[in-house]
Order: C-alpha cells, then sequence, then structure tokens
C-alpha cells in the first residue's frame, strides 16, 4: 500500500507533465497564430507603409520575447518610428495571473516600448489574449503619435478578432486628434470609433460597420483668428466583395458659428448650421483606393524633399533641384485631381451618389446638393459622368457671399430667383460644368477661398 507522502508525490509529478505537455501545445497554437497574423500583414496593403525588423529572439519554456524594429516605408509615416524598439512579450496559458487579475487563454502577448534612456525603461502599450475559442481580446492604449498631416494625444482602443471567421468589434477612443494642412487647421478634443465586421459562413462578401462621434470639434482658418466650433457624427457600412468596395454613409454637423442672415421683416437672426450628408458608392476597386494613397505619399515625399533642399541652397543646381521638387508635386496633385476617383472605377459597372443638405437649426431655410452618376467608356480608362443640382437659400447667405453667387448669376453659372440661387451640376471628362458652362476648379476654389477669408 503507497503512503499517502507517495500518493502526492506521484500527484505532483502527474500534474507537472499534464502542465508541461498543456504548456507545449499552447505554445505550439501561439506560434501559428503569430505566424499567421505575420503573413497577414505581408500579404496586406500595410506592407505599403510599414515593415517590421526582428531584432532579436529568445524562447523559453514559459514563452518567448522578442525585440522588434518598424521601418516605415511610405512617407506618410513619421520616420522617428524607425529610432524606437518595441519589445513583444509572449506567455504560455493556459493561467495569466497579472495586475488585471487571473486570465485564462492560449496566450497573453504584451508589446512595450523600449525607452532609450539609461535605465532602458519599458513603458507599456498594450496587451492581447488569444482565448481557447480561437479570438484575440487586445487593448492598445498609446500616447502622442504623428502620420502625415495627422496627430494626437492619446489613443485607446479595445476590441475583438475572431480568427475563425476573420471578424472583429473594435472601439477606440483619440483624444487630441488634429489635422494640418496649408489651408486651415481641424481639430478635435476626443473622437470615438466604432467598427465591426462580419463573415457569415466564409461568404465572399465581408461587411463592416462603423460610427463615428466627436466631441469640440474646430476649424481654424489659415492667416485668421476665426475659428469655427462644431460637432460630427456619421455611420454607415462597408462592404467588400472580392477585389471591390462599395457602402453606404450617412455624415450629420452641426456648427455652433453664427451666420447673420435677413429675414423677410428685414430683421437680423442668427442659427446654427446644421449638415446631413448621404454618401453612396458601388463597386470600386480597392487597389485604386490604394494607389490613390500612394500617390499622396509621392505627394508627401517629394514636399519634404524639398523642405530639406531649403536649408541647403548656394548654387543655381541646387535652387533648379527645389524647384522641380515643387513642380514635380504639383504635376501630381493635378493629376490627381483631374481625376481622383479614375483608378478605382469599373466601366458600367461603378456608382456614386451624395445628398447634402444644410439647414439653419432654429428655421425652414436650407439649401440642397445632389450629384449622381455611372462610369462609362473605355474597358481600360473608364470615366464616372456625374449629374445632379444645387440650391441655395438667398436668407441663408450673408451679404459678401450673396454678392458672390450675385457675380456668378452674371456670368450665367448659377439662375437667380427671388428666394434661391439654383444651377444644373455636371461633370464630365474631369470637366466641371455649371449650367452647361465650362467652370475653371481651380479658380472657383480660389473664389471661395476669398469669399471665406473676406467674412
Amino acid at each position: 500500500m503507497k503512503s499517502p507522502l507517495t500518493k502526492v508525490f506521484s500527484g505532483l509529478i502527474v500534474l507537472l507533465l499534464v502542465w508541461a505537455g498543456t504548456s507545449w501545445w499552447l505554445a505550439d497554437k501561439s506560434k501559428q497564430h503569430f505566424a499567421m497574423a505575420i503573413q497577414t500583414i505581408q500579404e496586406s496593403s500595410a506592407g505599403s507603409f510599414l515593415e517590421a525588423e526582428l531584432l532579436s529572439h529568445d524562447d523559453s519554456f514559459l514563452g518567448s520575447s522578442s525585440v522588434v524594429k518598424l521601418i516605415p516605408t511610405s512617407p506618410l509615416i513619421d520616420e522617428s518610428i524607425e529610432s524606437q524598439r518595441f519589445l513583444l512579450k509572449k506567455s504560455n496559458g493556459p493561467i495569466f495571473i497579472n495586475q488585471e487579475g487571473v486570465q485564462f487563454g492560449i496566450s497573453r502577448w504584451e508589446l512595450s516600448i523600449i525607452e532609450t534612456d539609461a535605465n532602458s525603461a519599458e513603458q507599456l502599450l498594450g496587451n492581447a489574449i488569444v482565448s481557447f475559442s480561437e479570438t484575440l481580446d487586445l487593448t492598445i492604449k498609446k500616447l502622442s503619435l504623428t502620420v502625415a498631416n495627422w496627430s494626437f494625444k492619446q489613443v485607446a482602443v479595445a476590441g475583438t478578432l475572431d480568427f475563425t471567421s476573420a471578424s472583429f468589434d473594435i472601439e477606440a477612443d483619440v483624444f487630441g486628434l488634429a489635422y494640418r494642412h496649408p489651408q486651415f487647421l481641424l481639430s478635435f478634443t476626443e473622437v470615438m470609433l466604432e467598427a465591426s465586421s462580419k463573415n457569415v459562413n466564409e461568404s465572399p462578401v465581408i461587411t463592416t460597420q462603423i460610427a463615428l462621434n466627436t466631441h469640440q470639434g474646430e476649424l481654424s482658418l489659415r492667416d485668421q483668428q476665426k475659428r469655427i466650433p462644431f460637432t460630427l457624427q456619421s455611420n454607415g457600412s462597408i462592404w467588400a466583395k472580392n477585389d471591390t468596395l462599395s457602402g453606404d454613409l450617412q455624415i450629420m454637423s452641426a456648427s455652433d458659428e453664427r451666420f447673420k442672415s435677413n429675414s423677410t421683416l428685414g430683421s437680423e437672426k442668427t442659427d446654427d448650421l446644421v449638415l446631413d450628408l448621404t454618401l453612396q458608392f458601388r463597386e470600386l476597386l480597392t487597389d485604386g483606393l490604394w494607389q490613390a494613397v500612394e500617390t499622396q505619399s509621392e505627394v508627401f515625399s517629394l514636399l519634404q524633399q524639398a523642405e530639406w533642399a531649403m536649408d541647403d541652397i548656394e548654387t543655381p543646381e541646387q535652387q533648379d533641384f527645389l524647384r522641380s521638387l515643387f513642380l514635380e508635386a504639383s504635376r501630381i496633385s493635378l493629376a490627381q485631381l483631374e481625376d481622383p476617383l479614375g483608378p478605382m472605377l469599373i466601366a458600367d459597372r461603378s456608382k456614386l451618389a451624395t445628398k447634402v443638405n444644410v439647414s439653419q437649426a432654429n428655421s425652414d431655410l436650407s439649401s440642397q446638393f445632389t450629384l449622381g452618376g455611372l462610369s462609362s467608356g473605355a474597358v481600360d480608362k473608364p470615366m464616372l459622368v456625374l449629374k445632379g443640382e444645387m440650391k441655395v437659400n438667398r436668407q441663408m447667405l450673408n451679404e459678401q457671399t450673396r454678392t458672390l453667387f450675385d457675380r456668378w448669376s452674371n456670368r450665367r453659372w448659377f439662375r437667380q430667383y427671388e428666394t434661391e440661387f439654383e444651377t444644373d451640376v455636371a461633370i464630365r471628362n474631369q470637366r466641371l460644368l455649371l449650367n452647361n458652362f465650362l467652370v475653371s476648379v481651380e479658380g472657383l476654389e480660389a473664389e471661395l477661398s476669398q469669399a471665406m477669408t473676406d467674412q
């Protein structure tokens, strides 16, 4: 008969063997998930922006640790990210004990930034747990990041990704978001984004639902003290089928900026502007969208080189080189502006429709703009023929803007009525027509810009 001590010892041996076998199996599963994630990133368009270089890797019975460097392959990504080092720690399951309590899963991952000071401290960015049901629970928190003209002070992401169905459910809070443009500055105190994607029964159609809310948005115009506060909300869905994208989006915005308008009684009143925008698009090429992003990356790269070259201009050759950079960036931008949707179109299949309604919250005054069309033309170079109309209520305009519309009416771009300005809008062969009169987009933009400056 075995002694109690022998039984306890035998039980511990069995438990240790089971634990070791389970840990080995879970470690193997976590390696498969990691390899799957790396392969997905490499095969996706994310490779056009960033590449990962493994600097070191250490395996142990309890997990592994890797030091990774991210190399930007697009000028849209801030170069400073290449100087940072990221530490990726993996702990094998099935039990994890940490500050969040006791957790269970196949593996737990922690992503940290290795600080460059003498202490080589680690700043935790986020963690993820791969559960037994083949899902990943993700939590990320990052302070201060700049990507091209976009910057934010803090971002927090939480969500779930299902490996078996390739679906996800993610919520993100972004604080201190700003977009800097040569003509304006767009800033938000907080932006909340919810996105969920479903792929039912391995269907070829993957649908993503999106909801966006902002707090304390503000538009600041260049060279002006004027600031326009506003709120913004949007929701909609985007679905991908094979190599095309389709979607329905709704955007709602209210401005706190007070615009003076003359009522029928001759008195003045103020109203908040409310914007409702509906956008529908069908069967746009996904590759064309990434081509447009890459074009913007190329323009950004040229302008960045020009900025560097300006610090060292001493000879005529250097001046010619600087001028050539600006000219090439301008040429690419104009070419994209002339046909922004061209790379995304499929002849006789791609469709686009938009409807905009601008109203004053405390009155019945409103203005509308509608535009829609279908791609046509040669298969190798389809064009989008768009037709619509615009109606602008006179009472919603201040004196300077009414003067501008009066001038456009004299050019016969708009029809002028007692209560409205109206025009038929068409876009054919990358040309804008108002009431069948060809109008320069650059000239129209310049006049609008000047009108905003005069207000």
